[in-house]
């Protein structure tokens, strides 16, 4: 895959293992912590580059703010024309926010349980992209 995956996650920790992990399976990742940056980030990807979204279903709109749901954000990138066809992976520690981005039309989303596997299937997903 030569097209990086954009990654929306606010937890450090979790984002140093996204980038371990990825830098392994050979995939480029650009970490965001905020919503505010990822859309800087989508609109700055003039040429495409971006193949794949992984979003958290918890980030703050800005620095000083507090998580919020990404539901609205994960909704407006599949109307905007410029996004709606950018592959979504969502990822949430709470399974009602999982439902909740799958009906925003996220290709896959997964339950942070702690482990390696997460991460795992979301790799298998993005390499299928």
């Amino acid at each position: 895959m030569s097209k990086i995956v954009l990654v929306i996650e606010d937890d450090p920790l979790t984002c140093e293992l996204y980038g371990a992990f990825f830098k392994h399976h050979g995939i480029d990742i650009v970490v965001v912590n905020t919503l505010a940056d990822a859309v800087a980030q989508i609109y700055a990807d003039r040429g495409g580059d971006i193949g794949c979204i992984l979003l958290d279903g918890n980030v703050p709109k800005t620095e000083d703010g507090r998580p919020e749901s990404t539901v609205p954000f994960a909704r407006s990138l599949r109307e905007n024309p410029l996004t709606k066809d950018i592959p979504l992976i969502a990822c949430s520690a709470q399974g009602e926010r999982i439902r909740e981005l799958k009906e925003t039309g996220c290709v896959a989303a997964f339950l942070k349980d702690g482990s390696q596997k997460v991460i795992e299937e979301a790799v298998r997903r993005i390499q299928k992209q």
